[in-house]
């Protein structure tokens, strides 16, 4: 209970709450418009997308 949760446990956990608010994360967290307007393409899942934008933000 003293560790820090799996990233990929918290990621599920918070794309599951807020799944259609992944273009404003990724604007908040300064990611490129184009990169967040081809999610739309890309994933027809707003979950899918959101982890897409939380593991970008995660890589920088």
């Amino acid at each position: 209970i003293d560790s820090p949760p799996d990233m990929v446990d918290l990621i599920n956990l918070v794309a599951a709450k807020i799944p259609d608010k992944f273009y404003q994360f990724g604007t908040a967290v300064r990611l490129n418009d184009g990169f967040l307007n081809s999610l739309y393409d890309t994933y027809h899942n707003p979950m899918d997308r959101f982890i897409a934008v939380f593991n970008r933000w995660k890589g920088q």
